[in-house]
């Protein structure tokens, strides 16, 4: 089930009324049931895939806690969910048939591994409960693409009695509402602008690959973070907290500091369960720079199987790399002394290796870079297009400011009655405007979230 559809937006209603309704002891199994019809509006059979990981992890860790044993059933839990992840995803890949990736597949997969070896780690009790540990793995706000959540988080909210109370409802329902600006009136408009560059990149213009380039981290930036305060919010709203997916990440002034802002939950795994353990930074500078390199290929390897995902990864993981060595040890030191200069190339860069990203072979890629600086006036942009752009990220911009600053904002206008309700009438007015005509000028509606192919 689309969030940015009529289903849901009958099915989280009527599923949170309940849940409120029903005695705490019931909550948790009928989650577990919603959460199921959730994804079973996808392709149903593909339950069962969920199910056999679940299944699998439930009874893993059980044994795990009681047996000496304990590195062999890990490497087995790992194993499973690894080869049931690549079995699906680069089943095209080795056979050269298609295959239907089951929704949200990799989410599923860490997250499950992350709470067996939290268990293996001894932080983490086993979850005797099958439902509560099938929820934590089902739970539908975050099911299908993430946030990643480790168990010290969620699994202990499951036992926690929540009460209906408006101020949470409030800020949960004002995340969604965000959330939902972002993805269906920014992200899915700014789409019109990406689209037919990377769908016809032989026919495209210089100006409209490098239009296309830089309004792609945008259309990305809000279509998953989009998703995100969706999914925080829905949970925000039963009285669970998810954890924060992206902090600012376009404010960030160097490529360390942006991945650390960026998909945190996915960065953090990868941080914890494989940076970590293989000696991070405490090793040589080879060694690390092997560590830094691995850590981005198999996140690469973990978005696709095509070789654009993986080069893409790799010229992240290489200025990732120069920085942190830069920082450990003045090598190639190129400070940038200016914060706003930082930021702009930082977001220049990250937008060139998202050619790659977005790019459907590496062909293709190479064909857009080639072309960046070709010139010649923009073929599928035009004066509207770039002006409601431009407009929409300006809005993105005010609203992530007053996010940042809303207790200062609301302490400056407090006592101010006829200054404050004016701005929020200009504020609601602007936006009304902003989405009608976002919406109305849309070439395609109800479109999917981009990382649901992930």
């Amino acid at each position: 089930m689309l969030f940015n559809s009529w289903a849901f937006l009958a099915f989280f209603p009527v599923v949170t009324t309940l849940y409120f309704l029903l005695p705490h002891r019931f909550r948790n199994a009928f989650l577990l049931a919603a959460s199921c019809f959730f994804y079973m509006k996808y392709i149903p059979e593909y339950i069962f895939i969920l199910l056999f990981l679940i299944v699998l992890d439930y009874s893993l860790a059980l044994l795990i806690e009681s047996s000496p044993r304990k590195k062999h059933w890990l490497i087995f839990s790992i194993g499973a969910n690894v080869l049931t992840l690549i079995g699906f995803k680069y089943f095209n890949f080795f056979t050269g048939y298609s295959i239907l990736l089951p929704i949200g597949l990799s989410f599923h997969t860490l997250q499950s591994m992350s709470y067996v070896i939290e268990v293996t780690r001894g932080r983490q009790k086993a979850e005797r409960n099958f439902i509560t540990y099938a929820l934590y793995v089902m739970f539908y706000p975050q099911l299908v693409a993430g946030p990643i959540e480790r168990p010290q988080n969620l699994l202990k909210q499951f036992y926690d009695v929540h009460h209906f109370e408006v101020k949470r409802v409030a800020s949960g329902l004002l995340l969604m509402l965000v959330g939902f600006y972002k993805k269906i009136v920014i992200a899915d408009y700014i789409a019109q602008l990406v689209n037919p560059v990377f769908s016809s990149p032989a026919q495209s213009s210089g100006t409209d690959c490098i239009i296309a380039a830089l309004a792609f981290a945008i259309q990305l930036y809000c279509d998953f973070s989009g998703y995100s305060d969706i999914a925080r919010g829905c949970a925000r709203v039963m009285g669970f907290e998810l954890s924060l997916n992206f902090d600012h990440p376009f404010n960030s002034t160097n490529l360390a500091e942006f991945w650390r802002r960026w998909h945190m939950s996915l960065t953090g795994w990868f941080r914890d369960y494989v940076y970590i353990p293989l000696g991070g930074s405490r090793k040589s500078a080879l060694r690390t720079f092997f560590n830094i390199m691995l850590v981005f290929i198999l996140s690469g390897l973990w978005h696709g199987t095509g070789l654009t995902f993986t080069v893409w990864a790799a010229l992240n993981g290489l200025i990732v790399a120069y920085l942190h060595f830069q920082s450990r040890f003045g090598w190639f030191n190129l400070k940038i002394k200016s914060k706003w200069f930082g930021v702009v190339l930082t977001y220049v860069y990250f937008s060139f290796t998202l050619i790659f990203f977005r790019s459907t072979s590496l062909e293709d890629s190479l064909i857009v870079v080639s072309r960046l600086f070709s010139g010649g006036a923009p073929t599928f942009a035009n004066s509207f297009n770039m002006i409601m752009a431009a407009g929409l990220i300006l809005s993105l911009e005010i609203i992530q400011f007053v996010q940042r600053n809303y207790t200062s904002i609301q302490q400056k206008l407090s006592g101010r009655t006829w200054q404050r309700w004016t701005l929020y009438y200009v504020a609601t007015v602007l936006l009304f405007v902003l989405t009608y005509l976002s919406v109305t000028h849309q070439n395609e509606m109800d479109q999917p979230f981009i990382y649901f192919q992930f």
